[in-house]
């Protein structure tokens, strides 16, 4: 009999193409796996090395789940992407219509070829720290015991604009415990 304990795990959403419906989809897409506990803020954000694409929209989710760590990224995560036409290509800074990744996981810390938790870019990226820390101010990453806010550069997140209406339905949507 499976008596796995749900574990907190934050993930990353992103997507420059067609990003309101395409986050919307994942997001619905996710809640029938898992339970959506949380939304941060989505943010518009200029794209990484790429500044003839447009601009990303970024946010993170705060989920429950029963997956282990692998399955949830290659047969949760995944799925969703290749179902909104995602195709992965050694181009790690295309255009995307949708991106999923782990940044944490409890308080696993994982490191491999396939899989790293927490994710390594948390801190160098305000698109993922910020709206971590919007979801929990106080948060530590695994292993360190210095609060994320401490080692992001807080002036960073000028490159972000919030999208106050997106953000504001997506809640609505998929967070059912206000």
């Amino acid at each position: 009999m499976d008596t796995a304990v749900p574990v907190q795990a934050f993930i990353a959403l992103g997507s420059n193409i067609n990003p309101r419906k395409n986050i919307e989809e994942a997001l619905n897409a996710l809640s029938r796996k898992c339970t959506i506990a949380a939304l941060s803020s989505f943010y518009l954000s200029p794209p990484l090395n790429r500044p003839e694409q447009p601009d990303f929209i970024n946010g993170v989710a705060q989920i429950k789940t029963d997956q282990p760590p692998f399955a949830l990224k290659y047969e949760i995560l995944r799925k969703i992407e290749a179902d909104a036409g995602r195709c992965r290509s050694a181009d790690k800074y295309a255009a995307r219509p949708i991106d999923l990744d782990i940044l944490l996981y409890g308080d696993e810390q994982i490191s491999g070829s396939e899989l790293n938790i927490p994710d390594p870019d948390i801190c160098l990226r305000p698109f993922l720290f910020v709206p971590l820390l919007e979801l929990d101010p106080l948060l530590c990453l695994p292993g360190m015991n210095t609060p994320l806010r401490a080692l992001c550069r807080p002036e960073a997140d000028v490159t972000l604009k919030k999208e106050e209406e997106f953000s504001s339905y997506l809640k609505e949507r998929f967070i059912y415990e206000h």
